[in-house]
């Protein structure tokens, strides 16, 4: 709608004294909203995939903007997202909050968005309750009649609140029709929708036993990968000696179909496990990779060194003739 959209955002705003939030992607976006009285803004996925559009509202920003919100950028990428909010924070004194909004799928799914709920919950994990975290299920799921599961979901992850499309008459919006909820769909969630765990400081026996058993396996499971990344050192030497390349597809092919397979047998998330082996694998080449850098060095030294006592030679050859 543009501008002329902003004097009615301004007039319910008068009329309710609930503060308005709008999307700016520009500078001249919260110049503009300034001239309306608007000064809480969001920052959509697109832009949040921008470092240099993000810096630009930045630096727009007024003492009395805020509070402010950061889509997820399109694609899974934690830091992208960690690098808008803190240059948002980094200009304001006011809260700063995360939107989860799903990221553009690589596979055919059923919702519009993937959620890849991993990239919020590393977000919880890095900044603790610091950084309130919010969930859009209307973007996640593209069509009104999965909102509700969606939202239960961030729920039930202890997400801080909910970002919902909501319109009087869906089938007449605009843009994103499906998504939106009608006005009675909307309080039938409230009213159906169960609230997060509460967050407690009383530890309980039980669970500090159950604690003490996860951080006990996580050393192992470390202790184990150190062992295995010793084995790959040495793996790494042994076809650097004989110029032999670190990656074999055959072979990981071979391990990664074999993980998938054992993890389903566990019950494990089949992503999880991929993720995992994916990880644990691009470490092994690295390594690898070292190993023969410094074979490489190795190799270059000796000959240089070689040439350099041929050089010694031939010249105490000649000064003695």
């Amino acid at each position: 709608m543009g501008e002329v959209a902003l004097s009615w955002l301004a007039e319910a705003q008068q009329e309710t004294g609930i503060k308005v939030c709008i999307e700016v992607a520009r500078a001249e976006h919260v110049a503009l909203a300034h001239r309306y009285g608007i000064h809480s803004f969001w920052i959509g996925a697109r832009t949040t995939s921008d470092p240099f559009a993000v810096q630009e509202v930045a630096e727009a920003l007024g003492k009395a903007d805020g509070p402010f919100f950061v889509k997820n950028p399109i694609s899974p990428d934690i830091e992208l997202w960690m690098g808008a909010i803190e240059r948002l924070a980094a200009h304001t004194s006011q809260e700063v909050m995360a939107v989860h909004r799903g990221f553009f799928p690589t596979r055919k799914i059923a919702y519009r968005n993937a959620p890849e709920w991993e990239l919020p919950l590393q977000l919880r994990s890095r900044y603790g309750h610091r950084l309130r975290i919010l969930c859009d299920p209307s973007h996640i799921a593209g069509k009104r009649e999965w909102v509700a599961e969606i939202a239960q979901q961030a729920m039930n992850f202890a997400f801080d609140g909910l970002m919902i499309e909501v319109h009087p008459s869906p089938e007449n919006a605009l843009s994103d029709a499906r998504q939106q909820l009608t006005l009675a769909a909307f309080f039938q969630l409230l009213d159906t929708l169960l609230p997060p765990p509460q967050m407690t400081e009383v530890l309980d026996a039980d669970l500090e036993h159950f604690r003490r058993k996860i951080d006990s396996i996580d050393v192992q499971v470390l202790d184990l990968l150190g062992e295995r990344l010793a084995v790959v050192r040495d793996i790494g030497v042994w076809k650097a000696e004989r110029g032999i390349q670190a990656f074999h597809q055959e072979r990981w092919r071979e391990l990664l179909k074999h993980h998938l397979r054992y993890g389903l047998q566990l019950g494990l998330d089949t992503h999880f496990v991929r993720r995992l082996c994916e990880l644990v694998h691009t470490e092994s080449l690295r390594l690898q990779g070292l190993c023969c850098e410094v074979k490489t060095s190795i190799c270059v030294s000796e000959n240089q060194d070689s040439s350099h006592r041929e050089r010694e030679k031939h010249g105490g050859e000649s000064t003695h003739d």
